[in-house]
């Protein structure tokens, strides 16, 4: 596993499997208009609660990830303002499971401290638990995956986490 700046200091991404990074495999998805009409179409089932079109939804989700993108950027020095815990906890965690939402998209991170995150992946969610669909299932094993191998890595010490991630990222 390695991790990959996306706005450094303050955000990065896991790579999980391949080469490619879990946030940009997620924007690819969302850019990808024949990866959305298979998804979609997989998934008509929920849009009849939405009272959406298959077209509409994608059309939607499209628009919906450009402006995803566009907030993340814009808040990249201050991610505890978008992000927020997967459940409710009490006090301060390290490497708690935390999510930002945009409407039926999903971001799903890794809290290392303060202000310091590592993005696992995102979904599109369109279920109310999610073990309940098969997208964002993988999102929680993915954010279970990162916390794990950190913990394992012992690549958790309070403030110099990212520095040690950097370190370790140049030596892999």
């Amino acid at each position: 596993m390695n991790f990959v700046p996306i706005f450094a200091p303050h955000l990065y991404a896991a790579v999980i499997e391949g080469e490619t990074d879990e946030y940009n495999k997620f924007i690819e998805f969302l850019s990808d208009t024949e990866q959305l009409v298979e998804y979609f179409n997989e998934n008509q089932d929920v849009l009849k609660y939405y009272n959406i079109s298959v077209e509409d939804a994608i059309d939607k989700t499209v628009d919906l990830a450009i402006g995803l993108s566009d907030y993340i950027e814009q808040n990249k020095n201050n991610l505890d303002l978008i992000f927020e815990p997967l459940k409710k906890f009490r006090g301060e965690h390290v490497l708690h499971k935390m999510k930002f939402k945009s409407d039926w998209l999903r971001v799903y991170a890794i809290k290392v401290e303060s202000h310091y995150y590592i993005i696992t992946g995102g979904a599109i969610k369109q279920s109310q638990k999610m073990p309940d669909h098969v997208g964002t299932e993988k999102q929680l094993s993915n954010l279970t995956k990162v916390r794990d191998y950190l913990v394992e890595q012992r690549k958790v010490n309070g403030r110099s986490t990212i520095s040690r991630i950097k370190k370790w990222n140049t030596k892999n």
